[in-house]
């Protein structure tokens, strides 16, 4: 109630100021603006403006300011005409205005001197500038989601166009395997916020868009705003990218299509090439349509749309698997039977090379269907309801890196729903939206139905300890995770993330306020808005039920020597159910102090709220105490006379851990926002006349803590029991062994000789928001009437950012450097000797990037539209995601010290060249050649498209494997792998390299292992991966039918010159395949359609 106290009081001051920005509201719109002038310049005062949507006839009326400038905010994106009224002046007509989602159309009208009841009609033709917006961005409109190439159909791909985004780290876990990650102004991939017509499309879990949503031909246009966004956009601090569904009008209209792709017609991947393999079977079939029309004329309008996607494809995969030779050598039964499991090598001749010795392919299906309904309602001339539903139904295979190691079926469900309702008056438009979403996902090993009780047995034929036995429990069904030092991509069994399965309800509530001159004040717009989230997450994550099992060589696997295990046990399904309601208001006012300056001032609060466990099962680390019980004061010890569960006690302390598991949630998240836009009217050699707009702006952003960090609590005792033994030598009958004592002998460490084997997930029972500052400066010109050119620097800090970190990093004390951390006679003390690892999410990195942008666009003339950008640019942090990338861990080198982490982040792309055009070859041009020779028919209907992609290649760390703990400052652990870097050996100034070369990407003979005590002096992230050259390219032809129908063929490639573009080499030092690179993105790969639309 304090929480509440304080927070209304700031509500209050808040709700009191006159702040805001030229784009209405968080809501999914645009504007126009603009002024009413006379023959002479003059400001014409109190002229009636009538807005008519052309498509479905809803009007908007305002009436001129005494200054003659009037403003339509709030509008759904669409095509507009505009009629002026005013005593002694002809009524003038400005046709074809577009609104985009997030513009902000400046239209200045000169109205010609006479009768009222004469009327003059001119097609608009608002300048490319947007004079008075500030925000930096970019809009993929229909006409680019219509023709350009888009492999998989997943428009959102289309991001990627936009300038000033950069691709995700390879390996970045956002979205689905379908939607390319991006980042931008330095920020992480899961800082970006989805709006799917203006309600949340974001999967709370892991903060990347419900992606599996296939409605490319049902979108208008979407909006990627990528730099300084105003006080109305909030829950992230990346991109805010709003995309708009299509909505029916006073005619009807459609589309049928269908789009083929098939092996037949793709290039061989590189490393099946050159292994002498055939490439990989595909076959991909989708198709769908939609239709779109009025239930009643101008007031009622109906949309609908449907499509399936079916593909069956097996991916290009190399790995290492066993020789003849080790086949022989393998002497233990259990081991033995597990030699089945892996294919035979079927390219030895490569694995001195490469250090693989197989190549083949994994399979990848997916089945879905996708259906979309909306309906628009115009209640009145200035009342408007929408509604709008999505449903997604399917099930996908997805490959992992061979077929050897597992594959994870996926069982998605989502759902999204809106019900908005909007009024408007002269002077007021409001708002209001209610969405509900749901997502849905099923995730299991593809091997589910392999009983590994069957398999782990002794000479007796009775399951080891810790093995799933299918006939008790058949939810945790498949091997468990074994990998083998030296073996790349030659493991066993699927990641220790599996079984796992979640239903996500959201629903939203928001409201926007437009009010156009407030207090009588003609300059000022303001902007009120608010909303709250209400989150309830039902999941389990079965996280290393099946166990997770370490070899340190091929020796001791066949002999069944493992090195090291991990194994959670417990019910068998960990459901748990959590719940938080995220609220936040903003204010906004922009102050158009002249005609050619324009400020922006806004202020947002935003109250994340703190995920809760309803059910109180689970537990928390607490600094100072250990791990404690949610919603109690009882803390978890260990009784080390007693074996397994009957060991952990609950021993009462002086402090009570609320249910959340934190003692403070953040209620200070203020976010303020400034901008200007000005149009010099000066120097008109330089900046033109009126052609010009300077642009500079600064916002602090915040962001929301997805769900899966604190959700981790869930995994912990109680009811899950999670173990993880140190380095040492074991049986298969031991390694998973949980009856037994909870601490584990180990003379290093002191004073009692032992330490303990549970592991815990934690969340920072003190967290703070995540934060940015950005900053932007741009300078936007306009050349003639179709040609803008752009420069901009775009900046930003990041502060307070969400990382994993060990509150039990032990004290090494070295005796003898040739020792690693964990050997004797070294010797090292834990904070908290009775537990293992603690993965605690913690909000401490930091993070700074600044980039310099070129752009230039070319609007739709004589059949050509084209953007180019050019971006430079320097992103740099000392952690790049809470979840690990391929180049990267996600963990510290050193918990205590952070500084050493410091350098380019996973994303950090130097160089960026995205260039996109789409053009339709002239009627005179083809006809004229068609005179001369071949009938004009033939030729008439062309068009081509394509994307051009140019980047530098992402930085990646040399690392040792997950195997070898060499300085004791951070151990192993089942969730991020191992973080430790080598030496770079003395005199070595440049580590050659030759990232064009798969078998000789980088020198690894430059490297060594450090002496215990120190991590390695390699810096973080200091190898540059291979670059990216790719060229997309589509030709098409329409072909009328009849008036208002045609039809369409097309013929996609990507990769149009079949470059091979490699992905990042092997970077762990001790694997075989060490500075190497055993895999390529995408070859040639062609896609037909054929399309009919009335």
């Amino acid at each position: 109630m304090h929480l509440l106290r304080q927070s209304r009081g700031r509500l209050g001051s808040l709700l009191l100021l006159c702040v805001a920005c030229p784009i209405a509201g968080q809501a999914p719109t645009g504007s126009i603006t603009g002024e009413i002038h006379d023959p002479t310049g003059a400001s014409v005062g109190g002229a009636q403006l009538v807005l008519r949507d052309v498509a479905t006839e809803a009007l908007r009326s305002t009436t001129a300011s005494l200054l003659g400038s009037y403003e339509f905010p709030q509008l759904t994106p669409g095509v507009y005409d505009l009629s002026i009224e005013a005593k002694g002046f002809r009524r003038t007509v400005e046709r074809h205005i577009v609104v985009n989602v997030g513009s902000a159309v400046h239209l200045d009208v000169t109205m010609p001197l006479g009768d009222v009841s004469e009327t003059v009609e001119v097609n608009a033709e608002p300048p490319l500038i947007e004079p008075d917006k500030v925000s930096i961005g970019s809009i993929v409109d229909l006409h680019s989601i219509q023709y350009l190439p888009l492999e998989d159909r997943q428009f959102l791909n289309l991001d990627l166009i936009a300038p000033g985004t950069i691709p995700g780290a390879p390996g970045t876990r956002v979205a689905g395997s379908s939607v390319e990650t991006f980042s931008v102004v330095g920020m992480r991939s899961q800082s970006n916020n989805y709006t799917l017509d203006g309600i949340s499309n974001n999967d709370p879990h892991i903060n990347g868009p419900l992606n599996l949503f296939r409605i490319a031909d049902a979108v208008q246009e979407f909006n990627v705003e990528t730099s300084i966004p105003g006080a109305e956009a909030g829950r992230n601090s990346g991109a805010q990218v709003s995309i708009i569904t299509k909505s029916g009008g006073n005619a009807y209209h459609g589309t049928l299509f269908y789009y083929v792709r098939n092996d037949a017609l793709d290039a061989t991947p590189f490393f099946l090439s050159r292994a002498g393999l055939p490439k990989n079977p595909l076959h991909r079939n989708q198709f769908g349509g939609t239709v779109g029309g009025f239930i009643r004329r101008d007031k009622a309008f109906w949309f609908a749309s449907f499509e399936s996607y079916d593909q069956s494809v097996q991916d290009p995969a190399t790995g290492r698997v066993p020789t003849d030779t080790e086949r022989a050598e393998v002497t233990d039964p259990v081991f033995q039977t597990l030699l089945s499991f892996w294919p035979r090598a079927n390219t030895p001749q490569l694995l001195l090379a490469t250090g693989m010795n197989w190549a083949g392919t994994t399979p990848d299906e997916a089945k879905d269907e996708t259906y979309l309904w909306r309906i628009d309602q115009n209640l009145t001339h200035n009342h408007r309801l929408t509604g709008r539903f999505v449903w997604l139904t399917g099930s996908t295979l997805v490959r992992q890196t061979s077929p050897f190691d597992g594959t994870i079926n996926n069982s998605p469900g989502q759902l999204s729903l809106l019900v908005q309702d909007t009024y408007s008056t002269d002077r007021l438009v409001n708002e209001g939206r209610f969405g509900y979403s749901r997502n849905k996902a099923f995730l299991q090993p593809a091997d589910a139905n392999i009983n590994p009780a069957l398999i782990f047995v002794d000479s007796t034929g009775k399951t080891l300890p810790g093995y799933i036995d299918t006939r008790v429990d058949p939810l945790n069904g498949g091997l468990p995770t074994i990998t083998i030092t030296g073996f790349t991509g030659g493991g066993l069994g699927v990641g220790g993330g599996y079984p796992q399965g979640r239903t996500t309800n959201s629903y939203e509530f928001l409201d926007d306020l437009s009010l156009i001159g407030p207090c009588g004040d003609s300059r000022h717009t303001l902007n009120l808005g608010a909303g709250a989230r209400s989150e309830i997450a039902n999941l389990f994550l079965n996280a290393f039920f099946r166990g997770s099992i370490s070899f340190p060589n091929w020796n001791a696997y066949g002999s069944g020597q493992p090195s090291r295990g991990s194994l959670a046990t417990g019910p068998s399904e960990t459901f748990r159910r959590w719940s938080r309601i995220p609220v936040y208001l903003y204010a906004q006012d922009e102050f158009r102090s002249r005609a050619n300056l324009t400020f922006n001032f806004g202020l947002r609060w935003e109250y994340p709220g703190a995920l809760t466990e309803l059910g109180n099962r689970g537990s928390n680390f607490v600094p100072g105490v250990g791990q404690m019980i949610l919603n109690s004061n009882s803390r978890i010890d260990v009784d080390p006379t007693q074996l397994g569960r009957a060991a952990l006690l609950q021993t009462p302390v002086n402090t009570w851990l609320p249910r959340n598991g934190q003692f403070s949630v953040p209620n200070k998240n203020f976010a303020p926002f400034i901008g200007v836009a000005y149009s010099p009217a000066i120097w008109p050699r330089m900046f033109g006349h009126s052609s010009t707009v300077i642009r500079a702006g600064f916002r602090i952003s915040y962001d929301d803590i997805f769900d899966d960090v604190p959700a981790l609590m869930g995994l912990n005792f109680p009811p899950a029991l999670s173990t993880t033994l140190p380095r040492g030598s074991y049986t298969w009958a031991t390694v998973l062994n949980q009856n037994l004592r909870l601490f584990a002998s180990d003379p290093t460490v002191l004073p009692q000789g032992q330490r303990g084997i549970l592991t815990f997930s934690a969340i920072d029972t003190h967290p703070s928001s995540p934060y940015s500052m950005n900053y932007a400066f741009e300078m936007q010109r306009q050349l003639g009437k179709s040609l803008s050119l752009e420069v901009s620097y775009t900046g930003s800090q990041g502060r307070r950012l969400a990382v994993t970190l060990d509150p039990n990093q032990p004290v090494v004390m070295v005796n003898d450097p040739t020792k690693r951390g964990d050997q004797a006679p070294n010797q090292r003390t834990f904070p908290y000797p009775q537990y293992s690892n603690i993965l605690q999410a913690a909000f401490v990195s930091n993070s700074n990037f600044n980039g310099l942008a070129l752009v230039a666009h070319e609007r739709m003339t004589r059949g050509l539209n084209f953007t180019a950008s050019y971006e430079l640019s320097k992103s740099l942090d000392d952690n790049s995601g809470f979840f690990p990338s391929d180049g990267d861990s996600a963990i510290y080198a050193d918990s205590k010290n952070r500084t050493l982490n410091y350098g380019r982040s996973s994303f950090d792309v130097r160089q960026h060249v995205i260039a996109s055009f789409v053009y339709k070859l002239p009627t005179r041009l083809t006809g004229a050649i068609g005179r001369r020779v071949v009938p004009r028919q033939i030729l008439e209907g062309w068009a081509v498209s394509g994307v051009t992609t140019f980047r530098s290649g992402f930085p990646f760390t040399v690392l040792a494997s997950s195997d070898t703990d060499f300085t004791g400052l951070n151990r192993w652990t089942p969730a991020g792998g191992f973080s430790d870097r080598v030496d770079i050996k003395p005199g070595i100034t440049v580590v050659p390299q030759n990232m064009s070369n798969p078998d000789y990407a980088f020198d690894p003979e430059v490297f060594s292992f450090p002496q215990a005590g120190r991590p390695g002096n390699v810096g973080r992230n200091s190898l540059i991966g291979p670059q990216m050259i790719d060229q997309d390219f589509a030709i098409l032809r329409d072909l009328p039918i009849r008036k208002t129908r045609q039809a369409q063929f097309r013929v996609e490639a990507f990769n149009l010159f079949n470059h091979t573009n490699f992905e990042l080499p092997e970077n762990r030092l001790d694997q075989s395949s060490v500075g190497k690179i055993g895999a390529s993105y995408d070859p040639r790969l062609i896609q037909l359609s054929l399309r009919f639309q009335w």
